[in-house]
């Protein structure tokens, strides 16, 4: 008898818990959600932004955002200066800036 009364408060105890978790997780899945929502947002936002901008700037933007290209490989690649890449990307993201 003391078994089944203790095992029907575990059960209790139990099922409260998983409660709990179902309205936590419920939560959380709702924030991540809305927080998805505004880290896409900002992101059409960026290229909306990015399109508006020369196609050096915008490229060099790109490879070193996207690509993760150090700016002596983008200078390379458009046979400039590794200097000339780092200014490049610098300006780009000042115009980027002054729009907000």
């Amino acid at each position: 008898m003391v078994k089944n009364v203790w095992l029907q408060e575990l059960n209790h105890k139990n099922k409260n818990q998983q409660l709990k978790d179902s309205i936590k997780n419920a939560s959380t899945t709702f924030y991540d959600l809305e927080d998805e929502y505004i880290k896409n947002e900002d992101k059409v936002m960026f290229f909306k932004k990015a399109h508006q901008l020369s196609e050096d700037k915008r490229e060099i933007l790109y490879l070193r955002l996207l690509g993760d290209l150090s700016f002596k490989e983008i200078g390379s690649i458009f046979e400039r200066t590794e200097n000339w890449a780092r200014v490049t990307f610098y300006r780009a993201k000042l115009e980027l800036r002054k729009d907000e």
